[in-house]
């Protein structure tokens, strides 16, 4: 009989506890060891937090890209909707550069399409953009950065070859090719462009310098001393006396063509 008794309380002790047994256990654990359980807790709410912004930030490149894309690939271009898409690219070049990298071949190709667009505006955010997205090339290896310099260079001269009358087009080439060459000066690859692509440039940028458009002769006067510091001794001294006689003749004109102009004459000065 005592044997009976003992085997059954052993066996009474190793039956499982009921699931409201399981809980009190839990409860009780919980009132023992408070701040250790709390610091668990606050160290999975933040692994969640992590992994949930981890899938935000994945995504969101993506958004912003296919918002560019449906704002370029409409048939009837939305100025406000290119502008909104050339602020996302800025966004993206300063919070997710390598994201951005990664899609630049196709982001270049849809800004130029804002940067020919007929507002100014939004050529001048396409500007923004793109010097936006080369200052992420200029944080990757020298020979990727020649090759996207020379790349966007190629892209500029024919936009102004093809827009030797002025207009829209021209005003969003020099655009460009002025934030190209501000940043191969400031990566401090001023010999990114050699003697006969910097020629072809000066030629094509000089033919526009009657266009009865505005904002061309005032992108044209920013773009003339950039080129003078970025060509060879012998093509700088090959065009700095027409430059400069082309800014001494804007003096003469209003206000905005007289300030421009002695800006750049400043800059002229500097590149000598």
């Amino acid at each position: 009989d005592r044997y009976k008794a003992n085997f059954s309380a052993r066996a009474t002790r190793r039956t499982p506890p009921s699931e409201e047994g399981r809980f009190t256990l839990r409860y009780q654990k919980s009132l023992a060891q408070p701040p250790l359980l709390r610091a668990r807790e606050r160290k999975a709410e933040q692994r969640r937090g992590v992994l949930a912004n981890t899938m935000r930030a994945a995504d969101q490149p993506t958004h912003m890209l296919s918002s560019l894309l449906h704002a370029t690939s409409e048939t009837t271009h939305s100025s406000a909707a290119l502008q909104a898409g050339c602020a996302d690219m800025v966004a993206l070049a300063e919070r997710m550069p390598t994201q951005l990298y990664m899609h630049l071949h196709e982001v270049i190709k849809q800004l130029w399409v804002a940067a020919f667009d007929g507002k100014v505006e939004t050529r001048e955010a396409a500007r923004r953009a793109i010097g936006a997205c080369l200052s992420v090339v200029g944080q990757r290896d020298p020979l990727l950065r020649a090759r996207w310099h020379m790349t966007i260079f190629e892209d500029a001269i024919a936009g102004l070859n093809e827009a030797r009358s002025g207009g829209d087009a021209a005003h969003g080439s020099l655009l460009v090719l002025i934030e190209l060459l501000n940043a191969a000066g400031e990566a401090g690859d001023p010999g990114t462009f050699d003697l006969a692509s910097l020629q072809r440039a000066c030629e094509a940028v000089w033919a526009l310098r009657e266009s009865r458009h505005r904002h061309v002769r005032l992108a044209l006067l920013a773009v003339l001393p950039r080129l003078a510091s970025a060509s060879p001794a012998a093509l700088a001294i090959r065009w700095l006396p027409d430059y400069a006689s082309h800014l001494l003749a804007a003096l003469q004109a209003g206000a905005e063509m007289r300030s421009a102009a002695l800006i750049n004459l400043g800059r002229c000065a500097v590149a000598l």
